[in-house]
This record gives structure tokens, sequence and C-alpha cells, in this order.
């Protein structure tokens, strides 16, 4: 405080130091240049609630709390969250969906559900995936199930260059018809005082039946 008291500004300078202010934040009644506020209605239970709107192009943003739980983005545009580290978190049962390093984990959650408007479509208590009849090709590096099944009448068509089928308890195969063709052979040599050649699948490694090379 300076020593003959407190300092005030003149009506004049207060007006040019607000018109500052308002000019750069871009001050307007709706809100900012770039932060907008706006008021909605709720039309499920009528009630009206206040919503706020980016309308940077990119918003460089440490935290983002939302009390509705809900972050959109604009219709017919993409959005889009960078970061070397994305959270995703509820403050009142503290289940958190993590991005990190190329893949997405779920921490201290019981129910996992993916839904429509009319009905689930998948749930981890009851994982019954079903595909829907216009899906005609799954690419998938892993499958875990108790059972793949094609449509009745209807053809089953696995395309992979190294299929490995393992069950705990047992693999069972059912069909009218099953094919099964490798397309490729690797041609391999025995080391030994009298070489042998031999081929293996393209996909296996160069192994040679028990004693085949003594």
């Amino acid at each position: 405080m300076p020593a003959g008291g407190p300092a005030y500004l003149r009506a004049d300078d207060q007006e040019n130091f607000d018109c500052k202010v308002i000019r750069v934040l871009g001050l307007t009644p709706h809100g900012m240049k770039h932060l907008r506020f706006h008021s909605s209605r709720n039309a499920k239970n009528g009630e009206e609630g206040t919503f706020v709107e980016f309308v940077a192009e990119n918003l460089h943003l440490g935290r983002i709390i939302a009390k509705t739980g809900y972050v959109n983005g604009s219709p017919g545009k993409d959005f889009t969250i960078h970061g070397s580290r994305v959270i995703t978190e509820n403050l009142n049962n503290k289940s958190r969906f993590v991005l990190h390093d190329g893949t997405c984990r779920f921490e201290n959650v019981e129910q996992f559900m993916i839904k429509n408007q009319q009905h689930p479509i998948f749930s981890a208590k009851h994982p019954v995936f079903r595909v829907d009849r216009r899906i005609k090709k799954i690419s998938t590096t892993q499958i875990i199930t108790n059972k793949i099944r094609s449509p009745i009448n209807e053809n089953l068509h696995v395309d992979i260059e190294n299929l490995s089928i393992r069950g705990n308890e047992g693999v069972r195969m059912e069909a009218k018809a099953l094919t099964a063709s490798v397309d490729a052979f690797r041609i391999c040599i025995c080391i030994a005082a009298r070489p042998k050649l031999f081929v293996v699948a393209g996909n296996k490694p160069c192994v040679a039946p028990q004693n085949f090379c003594t």
C-alpha cells in the first residue's frame, strides 16, 4: 500500500482499463471470443441448464470437470483429443478410462456395456456378442470365445496367414464340409554328412521330423 494510503483509479482510467480487458478477452454478452455460454432445456425432464461452447480450432486444456458428465463435439465434425495420456474419470465412483501408449484401459469398473437407444449390444456381465447380418467381414488379431458359428446355410470363411486354435478343454470342429488349404511351403535342408531336403508349411519354422536328418 502506498505511504499516502490506498490508490484508486479515476473514473475515466477505470473505463479505459475495462475497455482494454473487454478487447483483449473478446468479451460479448454470450461469453469470450473462444468461449461461449448457452442455456438449454433438457427434453426428458424439462430442466434448464447451461453449457459451455469452445469455438477455437485448437484448445490446450489440462483438466476438464463436467458436472453433467457429458463432453460433446460439434454436430457433423470430428471431436479429436490429443495427449500423451488421456484420463476420463468419474468422481463419484472413481472409475477411470485411460488412453496411454496406444492402449485403452478401464479401472475400478464393475460393468462395461455398449448399447444403442433400444437395447444393449454388449455387456461384460453377459458377454454375448451377436454380429449383425449386415456385417460380412470382421478383421482382428485375436478372438477369445467359446463358439464361432456361421448363419444357417451360409459359409464361414477364415482367411489368415497364421491360424492358431487353442481350447483349454479341447477343440471341436463340426460342419457338413470342411476345407483347409496351405498355399505356400518352405524348402529346408538338413546340414549333415548327407544333406536332405524337406518341406514345411510356409508359416512354420524349419524343423525336421525326428531322425530324418540322421
